[in-house]
């Protein structure tokens, strides 16, 4: 019996050691994934900060619009009046397109300029590289400046443009392309 009491002593002993020693392991281990995790998420890259600053300076209003998805029209305004924000928004809108309008790449709009301006705030119109000068935007007026100034900040690659734009759904489609397109020129 002795020598039984002693093997079980020696293997509870092992058996405790090596649970307290994987018991160690998987916490580092576990604890080294999720830091690694949260200082990935926390640092941002000073191309992308600069893009922030960039398209913050350039809103109107104390909420940038470039982090709003273009076809959500609730834009958040520092104003005491929802009525009041919701009719300023809708003046400078040309028409309302919704998400199921850009999935259904505007093939319920009839009108030519409807479906023009479906297009463009889909983001399913080509953007125009032949704009190079702001003087030929200054030249048109209304919605066909707007497309023309959405063009000119595409191509240039400077949301300062977007800034001119008045109608806010061209505005937002804008600004995100603009970031959508630094971006992905910074994965690459």
């Amino acid at each position: 019996m002795n020598i039984m009491s002693k093997f079980s002593k020696i293997s509870i002993s092992l058996f405790i050691v090596l649970f307290f020693g994987l018991s160690f392991f998987g916490f580092n281990l576990f604890r080294e994934r999720n830091a690694a995790t949260q200082t990935e998420n926390e640092e941002i890259p000073n191309d992308e900060q600069t893009m922030e600053e960039e398209l913050d300076a350039i809103a109107d209003d104390s909420t940038s619009l470039a982090d709003e998805d273009f076809v959500d029209n609730s834009a958040v305004d520092s104003s005491d009046d929802p009525e009041k924000e919701s009719v300023e928004i809708e003046k400078n809108n040309f028409l309302d397109v919704s998400k199921n309008d850009c999935e259904n790449k505007c093939k319920d709009f009839t009108d030519p300029d409807d479906l023009k301006y479906c297009q463009q705030i889909c983001g399913l119109a080509a953007t125009k590289k032949d704009v190079q000068e702001k003087s030929g935007c200054d030249l048109m007026q209304d919605l066909e400046k707007d497309y023309c100034l959405k063009d000119l900040a595409i191509t240039k690659k400077d949301a300062s443009i977007c800034a001119q734009i008045n109608d806010t759904n061209i505005l937002k489609t804008c600004k995100n392309r603009i970031a959508q397109d630094m971006l992905e020129s910074q994965k690459l």
